[in-house]
């Protein structure tokens, strides 16, 4: 009798699931988040944050961090997010910076007269437009060309000059002024090279200076470190503020500089304060150069810096940008239309 042998069960193979992208667990989505909220940050703060590092020694960690936040601050100016967080702290009532305070100063005196309370203010000139050459006559057909060198403060001023005097169609603007760059650090852009190239692209009558704000922090000279505030800092960056009129004034243009406001911070406040006089030294022995001084524009009634003043209307506006250094819109048209007036009354700036 046969044996009759049994087949074993013939079993369906497990379905072979199809290999994708692991889901994140928690820890690496909130990690995921953590990092795209910190990226959006550092966009929203970039030019504070590129300021500090401006201001910080020389070195590789200045470097690297130059490096990284230089781009990012670029594309935070061009969205106009550096004023983002400043507006969002205005719509919620804050100031960062201390108090809303301050009056309407005006158009305030450039030195040595007390800011009036009155909106309207005769402004004074440092000297009398005698001593002055006088600019020649702009017509529509031959306007007058201004053109502004400086550095991320002066940025602001350019952007500033634009809009006041776009309206004007006897006047030329070409503003040529850079963020991250100054006098102390011709190794990183040669403002004198940059300048004599703008003068002889554009053929300026007037060339607005402001520089400054990137410029207290030590520098490299033949090789040796000369720290800031020393003698021999303070001579070389003296020699280069000579460099830079003299350029201009070679070229047969009108030097008009401007000096640095009052900054968010006492230490920054006092750097400040340092640079201005050596640009003040350097005018006595640079004729026919005007000196525009800013600090008062930006104080309140004590002579505080203060990120809120009054404007003409009496309204409480926000001038400085959440850094303490850089200007906001209503700042950079409160320090071009102080320095257009000064340039009216010395040397003849054209009305509309």
């Amino acid at each position: 009798m046969a044996t009759i042998t049994e087949r074993p069960e013939e079993r369906t193979p497990p379905p072979v699931r199809p290999r994708g992208r692991r889901r994140p667990t928690a820890a690496g989505r909130a990690m995921l988040t953590g990092l795209i909220c910190f990226g959006l940050w550092s966009l929203v703060d970039a030019q504070a944050l590129k300021a500090a590092a401006d201001a910080g020694p020389l070195g590789l960690r200045r470097t690297a961090s130059l490096v990284v936040l230089t781009p990012l601050a670029a594309v935070n100016r061009v969205l106009g997010l550096n004023h983002l967080e400043s507006a969002i702290d205005n719509w919620l009532g804050r100031n960062v910076s201390g108090p809303p305070g301050g009056t309407d100063v005006g158009l305030p005196p450039i030195v040595h007269v007390s800011p009036t309370p009155t909106p309207s203010v005769t402004v004074t000139p440092t000297l009398p437009p005698g001593e002055f050459t006088t600019l020649r006559r702009a017509t529509r057909t031959d306007p007058l060309r201004v053109l502004v060198a400086g550095d991320s403060v002066g940025e602001d001023l350019g952007i500033g000059l634009e809009r006041k005097l776009s309206g004007n169609p006897r006047v030329d603007v070409f503003s040529a002024a850079r963020q991250s760059t100054g006098l102390a650090r011709p190794d990183y852009f040669n403002w004198p090279a940059a300048l004599k190239l703008d003068i002889g692209r554009f053929h300026p009558d007037v060339v607005v200076c402001m520089f400054g704000a990137n410029d207290n922090q030590s520098f490299i000279v033949e090789g040796h470190v000369f720290r800031f505030g020393t003698r021999e800092w303070s001579l070389a960056y003296q020699s280069r503020i000579a460099t830079m009129m003299s350029i201009a004034q070679q070229s047969g243009a009108h030097v008009v500089w401007v000096g640095q406001p009052i900054m968010g911070s006492a230490s920054r406040t006092n750097d400040m304060r340092r640079l201005n006089y050596f640009a003040k030294a350097q005018i006595k022995l640079h004729p026919d150069v005007l000196y525009v001084d800013s600090w008062h524009l930006f104080v309140d009634a004590s002579g505080a810096y203060s990120a809120y003043l009054a404007n003409s209307k009496g309204q409480q506006v926000l001038v400085r940008a959440q850094d303490g250094v850089h200007l906001t819109v209503a700042g950079d048209d409160r320090l071009a239309y102080f320095v257009v007036a000064q340039m009216r009354l010395v040397i003849g700036f054209p009305r509309t």
